[in-house]
């Protein structure tokens, strides 16, 4: 495994590449640890709009959100890898609030996370009702509660180039030129510069 930070982003990959496409797991160290009961499910949304914005793709690709980590995951050729990762970081940095009820009502018909709760009791009452105290609430309503500036707020203080890793099992793509995340000058490696 090798590792190197480009551009704020620790990227670890496979020195040889593993047969067939490359996939690739860019994860933020973010989730429901870093919410409150007003800004339960924020995380959420923040991934669901980056999601919607990303549409139909040619090639596999998912996300989550954990208790501690947020990933976007992606399977393809090169070129999909990066424009994936572009793309992420693109919507990260400009978050599509404007699908904001459409993602709240897709998100509130979805059923809650499963996850075992056997831990959510002592959870609870270690952290009341904030960060993985939360980890048994599930409200179909929580969404809709949260303001785009909220939303804004935490995508832009969380899913940044100091909080993220990227991991793929082949070495990193060549880098595109002219490609910008948030608060960056460019791509200067072949990392992605959220």
């Amino acid at each position: 495994m090798q590792s190197t930070r480009a551009d704020g982003v620790t990227d670890l990959w496979q020195a040889a590449p593993a047969p067939g496409p490359l996939t690739a797991v860019l994860s933020f160290g973010t989730g429901l640890r870093d919410e409150t009961a007003p800004t339960l499910g924020v995380t959420r949304l923040v991934e669901a709009l980056v999601t919607t914005q990303l549409g139909r793709r040619p090639h596999e690709f998912t996300s989550t959100v954990e208790e501690e980590a947020t990933h976007f995951a992606v399977k393809g050729t090169p070129m999909e890898v990066t424009g994936f990762l572009h793309a992420v970081c693109s919507a990260l940095r400009d978050l599509p609030t404007q699908y904001m009820e459409h993602a709240t009502r897709l998100l509130g018909i979805q059923a809650p996370r499963s996850c075992d709760h056997r831990g959510a009791e002592p959870l609870n009452a270690r952290y009341g009702p904030h960060a993985l105290g939360l980890v048994a609430y599930h409200d179909p309503d929580m969404y809709a509660r949260l303001t785009p500036d909220a939303v804004r707020t935490h995508a832009a203080a969380l899913f940044t180039r100091g909080n993220a890793v990227l991991a793929l099992d082949g070495p990193p793509p060549v880098p595109v030129p002219g490609y910008q995340g948030p608060g960056s000058t460019g791509w200067s490696t072949p990392s992605p510069s959220c």
